[in-house]
């Protein structure tokens, strides 16, 4: 593992393969903290799956660390394998994924792939919303907790 340094003094993680490739740009740590190249137009992990001829559409940080680009924190995903492993919308009013609350019905409104409940209590509704997700995405997918 080696560490790249950004202008203001932020450490990025890489593997050491990678580092002769990457240390040669100006990466800056953006607002959401990953590391972003504006001379490449593209975030570290990009170019790291490309170095790597990965084919995929996203890159998930396993740790949830974006900062940490060693290819053992790095999952490259297809759109649609990256959107279960995020976690509830920035937006979400109960801050929790698959579950809104109806106010006109006092309840919560639970979806995974489709309608699985209503639930009186949030706990209940996250409980049900991670029974269904781990049988429709399997056991790597995101949980509420």
């Amino acid at each position: 593992m080696k560490e790249i340094y950004t202008k203001k003094g932020e450490t990025i993680l890489v593997d050491d393969e990678d580092y002769d490739a990457l240390n040669r740009y100006p990466w800056y740590v953006t607002r959401d903290g990953y590391v972003h190249c504006k001379r490449l137009g593209m975030y570290i992990h990009q170019l790291i799956g490309k170095l790597h001829k990965k084919v995929f559409d996203e890159v998930h940080h396993e740790s949830g660390e974006p900062k940490d680009n060693r290819k053992q924190n790095l999952e490259f995903l297809s759109a649609s394998e990256h959107k279960h492993k995020r976690g509830p919308q920035r937006n979400s009013e109960t801050g929790v994924k698959g579950v809104c609350y109806v106010q006109r019905r006092s309840s919560y409104l639970v979806q995974c792939k489709g309608f699985v409940g209503w639930f009186k209590n949030l706990e209940d509704a996250k409980r049900a919303y991670n029974e269904r997700a781990i049988i429709v995405y399997g056991p790597n997918t995101y949980l509420n907790h």
